[in-house]
């Protein structure tokens, strides 16, 4: 029998970009880039985005020190709910 497929999700990017400025005040995109463990072209990349998939708003998160919830209180929705 096959797996069904999970819907993707979509998270806005804002958040993540407003986290991001925000340690940008305090030292370089390179020197970040570097520090957190991811590409200096994708840091770009996100500045340009409306949107992320869940995966990578998670890696995201984590990298700028934040749980994921921090950025988007919808992270933990109740499946309950219509």
């Amino acid at each position: 029998m096959p797996r069904k497929r999970q819907p993707v999700q979509w998270y806005p990017a804002e958040p993540a970009i407003r986290a991001l400025e925000q340690r940008c005040k305090s030292s370089p995109l390179r020197a970040l880039a570097g520090d957190i463990k991811i590409d200096r072209r994708t840091l770009e990349r996100l500045r340009h985005r409306r949107r992320l998939r869940l995966d990578c708003a998670d890696r995201i998160a984590v990298a700028l020190g934040r749980h994921p919830s921090e950025l988007w209180p919808e992270w933990f929705c109740d499946s309950s709910q219509p």
